[in-house]
């Protein structure tokens, strides 16, 4: 049984305080994703009711009730930022955090039968939200990147509307670091792609473009200072990974990474050697995602090794997958071999094949299981969708050719 304790509750400010290094109200979102993690990888309702719901839910309120509607009848984000000791107007990670967290509170609650009056909120405020910023989805931040001198001719995201960093401008020596740095660590994709877990390998095109064009400005798999090490490490390889970074190359670069980085002195010094235990998702990430295939919902679509290298051989074992599902799967001269899926709580499974001729789902006595033959949503892809019972095991082989 696990215990998340209780969110200590405060008054909010009606205003930001100047004087602040920082007015970072995405923390709030940010520390309780791993309580929606849990739910959304283990399916456990008595947790759920006792401590997820009651966090998350008060996560929900606040956001609710800090959105300001305009004129426009869209809602927009005030006060707050996305880096220490700056501040931004709809801060990408408030943009996206809003949408992940609303859209996991719905389904809880719509799982616990409660607070339909809130869930309406939330379907109101979602439909109304403005976009996540770019660098031209909005006529005030084309202006204001434009005095700055940035010059870019792909649309990316951005850290706001409107951005302000004193910090950020001065250490990269950038009149528009505040919105975004090519030195940087992909602060601006975090609202985006993950932690937020908005856009992923499976999603709409046009959105997986954006985050695409913005990694490759921001040179994230570089190992400087903030990108791929340090404070970047454990979020740059979990993001290339979600948005389908060449598996080669990224396999290259982490590699070269942790040789790199291994034995610095400086890498343990830093303070960011904590934080770089976050870089093991990277690796799930690679090997294997369950990831939702629309921004405000949609069905999970697995993928075996979706980001890793073909030339390099792998294996791995009950990895924990969304739905409550523990997957095994091994790769071999750059071929998948079989996989196993165990099912903890009886949800059915979208899994696009790793096989040209498809697949073939028998259950633990080796009896055949019904997939129905399909393709992604946005990708089409090969997939086939299946239903589990609880505790359910399951091996998937390549099905014979025609």
């Amino acid at each position: 049984m696990a215990f998340y304790g209780k969110l200590d509750p405060a008054p909010v400010a009606s205003e930001r305080i100047p004087q602040l290094s920082s007015d970072q109200k995405t923390n709030v979102a940010l520390f309780t994703r791993a309580l929606e993690w849990d739910w959304l990888y283990n399916r456990d309702d008595e947790d759920l009711k006792r401590f997820i719901y009651p966090a998350i839910k008060q996560v929900v309120q606040f956001y609710c009730d800090f959105v300001v509607k305009k004129e426009d009848g869209k809602y927009w984000v005030y006060n707050s930022a996305n880096n220490e000791g700056g501040w931004n107007i709809n801060a990408s990670m408030d943009m996206g955090y809003i949408r992940s967290t609303f859209r996991d509170f719905m389904e809880m609650a719509q799982r616990l039968n409660v607070d339909a009056d809130l869930v309406a909120k939330c379907q109101e405020v979602l439909a109304n939200l403005s976009p996540i910023p770019t660098s031209t989805n909005n006529p005030t931040t084309v202006s204001q990147l434009a005095a700055l001198g940035f010059s870019h001719n792909k649309e990316i995201f951005v850290g706001g509307v409107e951005s302000a960093n004193p910090i950020q401008v001065k250490y990269y020596d950038l009149p528009w670091a505040a919105y975004i740095s090519n030195n940087n660590q992909p602060v601006v994709m975090e609202g985006s792609v993950h932690p937020s877990e908005l856009i992923n390998i499976g999603s709409d095109p046009a959105l997986l473009q954006i985050a695409k064009d913005t990694f490759d400005y921001g040179d994230y798999l570089n190992p400087h200072f903030n990108g791929g090490t340090l404070n970047g490490f454990s979020k740059s390889y979990t993001v290339a990974a979600r948005i389908g970074v060449d598996a080669d190359l990224l396999t290259d670069r982490f590699h070269k990474t942790l040789n790199m980085i291994y034995n610095s002195k400086k890498f343990y010094d830093s303070g960011a050697s904590y934080e770089n235990s976050g870089a093991l998702e990277s690796v799930n990430s690679m090997l294997l995602q369950n990831e939702l295939n629309d921004i405000s919902g949609g069905t999970f679509e697995m993928r075996l090794f979706p980001a890793w290298s073909k030339n390099v051989d792998a294996k791995f074992v009950t990895l924990r997958a969304k739905n409550a599902f523990r997957v095994s799967s091994e790769l071999k001269n750059g071929k998948v071999l079989s996989a196993e899926i165990i099912s903890d709580v009886g949800k059915s499974v979208t899994l696009v094949s790793p096989w040209a001729n498809g697949i073939v789902v028998k259950d633990k006595n080796g009896i055949t299981v019904p997939a129905t033959r399909g393709t992604t949503r946005h990708t089409n892809e090969l997939a086939y969708t299946f239903n589990t019972v609880v505790n359910g095991v399951y091996t998937i082989t390549e099905a014979p050719a025609n």
